[in-house]
C-alpha cells in the first residue's frame, strides 16, 4: 500500500541544469497546447450557442414551479427534477431553431457493437471507462488490458473516431471522441452511449452533446446513480445548423485533438529524456 510516509522515502535523482531546462521546457510548451485545444473546444461550444441562442437564455433552476396533472401523465413522470421549467427553456430554443431539427437518433448512427475480450485472453486491449475522459478538455485516455483481466463491463467494441456519451451521472459532461489510433484493441463500458456520423456532422454534434448536456438530468432516473435511457438520448432533438458552421466547429475539434496530440507527444519526449538519464547514470 502506498502511504505518505513511503513516498517520501523515495529516491529522487539530481538531474543537471541542462536537462533540467529542457525538461522544464517540454512540460510548459505540452501544457501550452493542452490549454490551446482547451480554447479551441471552448470557442466551438460559444458558436453554437450562440447559434442557437443558447448564450442569451437561463436555464437556472427554480426554487418554486408547478406542473398540471396532465403534464405529468403525459410524461409519466412524477418526480419533480423533470418538470424544472429550465430544461424546457433550452429544449423550447433548439425546437425552434429557424433551419428545423431532427431527433439525435437520425442524426448519428448508434455503433454498440458487441465484444466479450475474455474470448481473447492473451490480447493487449485498450480499455476506455466513464473515468477515462476528461469532463473539461473531453479527451479520452484509455488503459492496456489484458483480455483475461479485463472488467466485466467491457462489452463495446471502439474502433477510433466514436462519440461516446456517459449514460450514468451524464450531466457531468463525460462527452468525448475516441482516439483514431486505438485501432482493433479498443473496447470501452457498457454504460456508454457509442455513436458516429461522417464529418463534419460528427464533430458538430460533439460540441452539441457537450453544450446541453445539463438537459440530460431531465430524464434521468434513480438518485445516487443516476442514469440516462439510451431511448431518451436518441430522442432528443439536435438542430440542423448550417454547412459552413458546421465546417467551422468541425476545424476547432480537429485542431483541438492535434494540440492534444502534440501535448502527450511532448510529455512522452520530456519522459524519454529521464528514463534515458537515469539508464545512463546507472550504467556508469
Amino acid at each position: 500500500m502506498i502511504t505518505l510516509g513511503r513516498l517520501r522515502k523515495i529516491a529522487i535523482p539530481r538531474f543537471g541544469r541542462v536537462l533540467q531546462d529542457e525538461i522544464r521546457r517540454l512540460w510548459r510548451q505540452s501544457l501550452r497546447e493542452r490549454r490551446n485545444g482547451e480554447l479551441l473546444l471552448a470557442e466551438a461550444q460559444r458558436m453554437l450557442e450562440r447559434e442557437l441562442g443558447l448564450d442569451a437564455t437561463d436555464p437556472s433552476s427554480e426554487l418554486a414551479y408547478h406542473a398540471s396533472l396532465s403534464e405529468v401523465l403525459a410524461a409519466r413522470r412524477w418526480d419533480a427534477e423533470y418538470h424544472q421549467p429550465g430544461y424546457q427553456v433550452i429544449l423550447d430554443r433548439i425546437s425552434s431553431y429557424k433551419y428545423g431539427y431532427l431527433p439525435i437518433g437520425r442524426v448519428l448512427a448508434s455503433k454498440r457493437k458487441p465484444i466479450d475480450p475474455s474470448r481473447e485472453p492473451e490480447k493487449q486491449f485498450r480499455y476506455i471507462e466513464i473515468g477515462s475522459i476528461d469532463i473539461l478538455t473531453g479527451w479520452v485516455h484509455s488503459s492496456p488490458v489484458a483480455g483475461y483481466e479485463a472488467p466485466a463491463n467491457a462489452k463495446i467494441r471502439v474502433s477510433g473516431g466514436e462519440i461516446l456519451v456517459s449514460l450514468v451521472r451524464p450531466a457531468r459532461g463525460a462527452i468525448g471522441l475516441v482516439p483514431e489510433d486505438i485501432g482493433d484493441s479498443g473496447v470501452c463500458s457498457g454504460a456508454f452511449y457509442v455513436a458516429d456520423a461522417p464529418s463534419p456532422s460528427k464533430e458538430t454534434m460533439y460540441v452539441y452533446l457537450r453544450a446541453v448536456r445539463r438537459i440530460f438530468e431531465r430524464f434521468c432516473s434513480g438518485t445516487s446513480y443516476p442514469t440516462i435511457k439510451l431511448d431518451d438520448v436518441e430522442r432528443l432533438p439536435a438542430p440542423l445548423l448550417p454547412d459552413n458552421l458546421q465546417v467551422q466547429l468541425a476545424e476547432k475539434v480537429q485542431e483541438s485533438i492535434r494540440c492534444r496530440r502534440r501535448a502527450l507527444q511532448l510529455l512522452d519526449q520530456a519522459k524519454r529524456q529521464v528514463e534515458d538519464a537515469i539508464e545512463q547514470e546507472a550504467r556508469s
